[in-house]
């Protein structure tokens, strides 16, 4: 029993010092988990803004290119069979002035007749008068379907990514062309260019095959970002974010913390607060995704951490020192105890000792007294 009660102190304060910073480590994992918690909630907050900025930004061209489609001017214009005879007429005025009206949103409108010739463009290129656009593939399906409709990603007469929005010209019940409006992969950039210029935080768009439409370096714009990743090295390969990129292309919404891409001018593989919403366009469903490097929020999380270990490192010390107050006054206390056990053993040793004294002169007296007797008389 003596050896454990002697050790029992010092298992007492390990056990202490090992309950402390248990605690200091717990409530630093739970510090750093609501830190993500919020991070990532104001990401996703983020990216369902833009998704929803995008969205309405189609809407509204959608929208304006309906009202268009059903003026008067455009309806007349459509009807003249003479296609190279009209660049004086006042139509083609009236669809330059259209186009200064939507200049902000798309980046040229044309009016197309019903047997796809380009009647006429905003702005205006003498070059693009009466050329047949029957075998664009967008212009195509709206001349089977007469249906309006958001293309897929082609690529332009000048080479850039694009969409366009096209939209039937009925009149009477009888087709007599569309309006098709073409939208620059670059304007979906610029919807977003204000979070990439923001540090440690960047956008990404994407259509649903996985082609880059917006990234803060303009020479992944364009590109496929599954053959990126095929094509990069091990560091790139990136296999979290390869197994998320489903639900991505396929309309989720949610958030992670993996590795992927920074956004710097050479890009390395970084630990990523990232979260998706989906952007519904007619019948496409792209998807934005709104990054943040963990290292924006590490900061605070080890100044937490080097605080928590600053506390339990001082609860330690003031346990210690009242443990080592405490065990000094216990040994003093022992010794005390001791010391008034010994002092009791030895008055008891000393009052038995005086009682056999006493009782030995008592014996003596009364011998004495029967030796005195006997001489009296």
């Amino acid at each position: 029993m003596k050896p454990v009660k002697k050790i029992f102190p010092y298992l007492l304060f390990a056990f202490s010092l090992g309950v402390v910073f248990y605690f200091a480590w717990l409530n630093h994992k739970q510090f750093e988990k609501t830190m993500i918690e919020q991070a990532m909630e104001r990401l996703l907050m983020v990216a369902d803004s833009e998704a929803q900025s995008i969205e309405q930004y189609f809407i509204n061209i959608d929208r304006d290119l309906q009202i268009l489609s059903s003026k008067y001017a455009i309806r007349q214009s459509i009807r003249d069979e003479n296609i190279l005879g009209r660049q004086t007429s006042g139509y083609r005025i009236f669809l330059e002035d259209s186009f200064k009206d939507l200049e902000g949103l798309v980046d040229s409108i044309y009016l197309i007749d019903f047997k796809g010739r380009v009647v006429d463009v905003g702005p205006y290129n003498q070059d693009l008068i009466g050329r047949d656009f029957s075998d664009r593939p967008d212009v195509k399906k709206l001349l089977d379907f007469q249906k309006p409709f958001f293309s897929d990603v082609f690529i332009t007469l000048a080479g850039k990514q694009g969409i366009s929005c096209l939209y039937p010209i009925i009149e009477e019940g009888k087709f007599m062309g569309l309006v098709r409006a073409v939208i620059l992969v670059d304007r979906i950039n610029d919807l977003v260019k204000h979070i990439n210029e923001s540090r440690y935080v960047y956008a990404m768009v994407m259509d649903s095959n996985a082609d880059i439409l917006s990234f803060p370096l303009n020479r992944f714009i364009g590109r496929n970002l599954k053959l990126l990743m095929d094509k990069a090295g091990s560091d790139f390969r990136f296999p979290e974010f390869k197994a998320l990129l489903p639900k991505i292309l396929t309309g989720s919404r949610g958030s992670a913390v993996l590795s992927f891409f920074s956004d710097e001018e050479n890009p390395k593989p970084k630990l990523m607060l990232m979260a998706y919403a989906p952007i519904k366009i007619d019948r496409h469903v792209w998807s934005v995704t709104v990054a943040r490097e963990y290292e924006a929020i590490s900061g605070p999380i080890n100044n937490n951490a080097i605080s928590a270990i600053v506390f339990a490192g001082l609860l330690a010390v003031i346990i210690i020192i009242s443990g080592l107050f405490f065990y000094k006054n216990q040994k003093e206390k022992d010794c005390l105890e001791i010391a008034a056990s010994a002092s009791r053993i030895i008055n008891k040793e000393l009052h038995l000792e005086i009682d056999e004294r006493r009782h030995i002169e008592e014996e003596l007296q009364d011998s004495l007294r029967k030796l005195k007797g006997p001489r009296k008389r």
